[in-house]
């Protein structure tokens, strides 16, 4: 008799692997007594990893059906095949392994998703298209090519938008945006990065596809992108297991927080089961994401589908034909009971009560009482990834199940990348619990990233460049522009301790803070002198209940004022506005370190709403928050409370917000506690420039 086997097509070819697949489902079929046969690229660099586990490696000369299937038939002489497996979401430059996949399967008669099933996934216009041709809820969308094809079809999207890849893995080179610069930017982004991404490989090839409604159209890597209305609400995803002929929405996860990069969109807190979604709803969107599957075809397959709740209900994002990432493995296990790996193999040999099984699964999972949180630490900054520093905080927590570093000694884009550089599994209460938890990733763990040689002056063109063109710029990496090791940063923050409470603001917040004065003369011996007048007086009035007039103020403190940070931290706001300050003209620089405190359940403003301050530059440098839910930094275009240009949580020691102040409105949301028995507070460092008159 034969020996049973599964066989893997893995074209993964990275140093550091995008993900691990192959490996879980070997560990899954050896623990069925299979074997486990690779196959795997002609010409392939890295092929440690595919002789570590695997009982035989062959190799292909293309990633092409009849190559597959002629190594398919000479395996066949020898083994019982019991499954063709790939990971199904990639659609490489070499072609689409799922699909390949899949048409073996159906030429052999084994168990697998459909080719086209798969490419209506992989390809997102396609997955919306058909959507739209069995009528189920969905959204405005167009494909682009050229430029000029994105300004026409953006007008009818409408802004703002979402401008991504047709085909993609690790949310690159996805962005929100507000208006045609900003998509037009993104679009030179994406045109002129997209093939030194580490994704490039799943952003595909050149794919022809024919819909009923569009014609003939052609997905081009690196030039075309897809248009999609931007969904208002709370962000999901359902994981969905589909045997034969039966679709079984088993988990919903609730995503906490993400957050907008400047090409990319990152997940930093999950957690399951959701919190915000009433019984109803969760229905609805189990219901919802079966008329999506549906429509798309898919059975043999564990499903990602990711949605927005929306007041009309469920939209989906987007349906992927595998496994999710991050840690939905182990919320299978943990809050299901079951092992997807296991079960897919389960699947793909149609045992007989395999919809029994998933079903009670089902059952258990919507019952669950125990919550369960995924959280993701990301690059602030590009560079060269050298570790973890203090991961063991995390490791020893009693909370933490899994803790997963990424690997280290290697070259990390930040800007239009996803990169989970430390990721955890834990148990928590509920949603509170989970953002604490994740605070106290970000206060205590901290990533080790060295900039790489003669990049920093490129970052500094960068953002100037920016903030000169779009009137703002977050900068996320700032403190990699200046010198602080651990002992500076911790002297640093220790100044937020002594600060004074604004009397003038007492009615409207809690706020505290102190004053730091300059006057600059850019064409001069020596252009910075202190000023030390601390009487501040504003050229705005508030729309808020505050003491309107002069506001006497207590100043810095010597070591505050000459400490190594401060002083980094002022030279280098100056080197980005560079020309901006005029050699003829002369400048007041102020700069107030501000501690917003909610203490007694009673939250405390941020700002005074969407505003102006009477400045010409402004740079909002983050400090540090405790015991805070997040606080979101907004730019606004004009007064008006329409959608921001800019909506960021700031976390990290030294994020930055620079803003030109004549130009655009910004505002924060509140200072709130998440213990209630426990004050928090947030601490930022404004920097602000006005030119003074003649």
């Amino acid at each position: 008799m034969k020996p049973n086997a599964i066989l893997f097509v893995d074209i993964d070819d990275a140093k550091v692997p995008r993900y691990r697949y192959r490996e879980a489902h070997f560990t899954a079929a050896k623990n069925r007594g299979m074997n486990c046969l690779t196959a795997a690229l002609q010409g392939r660099q890295h092929t440690e990893r595919l002789y570590a586990d695997s009982d035989d490696v062959f190799y292909l000369e293309s990633l092409t059906q009849e190559a597959l299937q002629d190594l398919v038939s000479t395996l066949q002489q020898t083994y019982t095949l019991r499954g063709i497996l790939c990971y199904a979401g990639q659609a490489s430059t070499y072609g689409q392994v799922g699909c390949i996949v899949a048409e073996v399967c159906h030429h052999i008669g084994l168990p697998n998703a459909s080719a086209s099933a798969i490419a209506a996934c992989n390809n997102k216009f396609l997955m919306r298209q058909a959507l739209q041709k069995q009528g189920v809820r969905s959204i405005r969308h167009a494909l682009c090519h050229t430029e000029e094809e994105l300004y026409s079809q953006a007008k009818m999207v409408g802004y703002p938008l979402i401008a991504k890849p047709p085909f993609g893995a690790g949310s690159v080179f996805i962005k929100k945006c507000r208006d045609w610069p900003e998509l037009q930017a993104h679009y030179h982004a994406f045109t002129t990065h997209y093939k030194h991404s580490i994704y490039v490989d799943f952003m595909g090839n050149n794919q022809e596809c024919v819909t009923s409604e569009e014609g003939k159209q052609v997905s081009i890597p690196g030039k075309s992108l897809l248009l999609e209305e931007y969904i208002e609400g709370i962000e999901g995803s359902v994981e969905c297991v589909i045997s034969q002929n039966q679709i079984h929405p088993v988990l919903i996860n609730e995503k906490l927080i993400l957050t907008e990069k400047e090409n990319t969109v990152l997940e930093n807190l999950l957690i399951c089961p959701p919190v915000s979604f009433s019984p109803s709803e969760q229905e609805q969107i189990r219901d919802y994401a079966v008329t999506c599957i549906k429509a798309v075809g898919l059975n043999y397959a564990i499903v990602h589908l990711e949605f927005r709740m929306t007041h009309d209900g469920p939209v989906v994002i987007e349906i992927n034909p595998r496994l999710g990432g991050l840690f939905v493995n182990s919320c299978f296990r943990d809050i299901a009971g079951l092992d997807p790996y296991s079960l897919y193999l389960s699947i793909l040999s149609q045992e007989q009560d395999i919809d029994t099984r998933i079903n009670l699964a089902q059952q258990r999972a919507t019952t669950a009482k125990q919550h369960y949180s995924m959280l993701a630490m990301y690059p602030e900054k590009s560079g060269h990834f050298q570790g973890i520093a203090n991961i063991e905080h995390m490791k020893n927590h009693p909370n933490v199940i899994e803790c997963i570093p990424h690997p280290a000694d290697c070259d990390i884009n930040a800007e239009t990348e996803e990169h989970y550089l430390l990721r955890c599994w834990a148990k928590v209460d509920d949603a509170a619990d989970a953002h604490a938890l994740h605070q106290e990733m970000v206060e205590h763990v901290h990533p080790i990233i060295v900039p790489i040689q003669g990049s920093q002056d490129r970052q500094m063109t960068n953002i100037s460049a920016r903030l000169m063109n779009e009137h703002y710029c977050h900068i996320p990496h700032f403190s990699e522009l200046i010198s602080c090791d651990q002992e500076k940063v911790k002297t640093f923050k220790e100044h937020w301790n002594q600060l004074v409470l604004d009397q003038n603001f007492k009615d409207y917040t809690h706020r505290e803070r102190r004053i730091l004065r300059y006057y600059y003369h850019p064409d001069t011996e020596n252009p910075l002198q202190l000023n030390r007048d601390t009487e501040y007086h504003s050229s705005i009035t508030y729309d808020i209940e505050y003491k309107q007039g002069a506001n006497q103020l207590s100043y810095a403190k010597e070591e505050f004022i000459t400490h190594p940070i401060m002083q980094g931290i002022l030279a280098t706001d100056i080197a980005i506005l560079g020309d901006r300050l005029a050699k003829e003209h002369r400048y007041a620089i102020d700069i107030h370190p501000f501690r917003v405190k909610a203490q007694a359940g009673k939250e405390s403003p941020t700002t005074s709403g969407i505003h102006q301050d009477g400045q010409d530059w402004i740079f909002m440098h983050f400090i540090q928050s405790h015991n805070t839910e997040p606080v979101t930094s907004e730019v606004h275009a004009t007064a008006r409370d329409a959608p921001p240009l800019l909506h960021t949580a700031m976390e990290h020691f030294l994020e930055t917000l620079a803003i030109n102040d004549k130009q655009l409105y910004h505002r924060a949301s509140n200072v709130r506690q998440i213990s209630p028995t426990n004050a928090a507070f947030r601490d930022l460092l404004l920097v602000t420039f006005r030119q003074l008159p003649e």
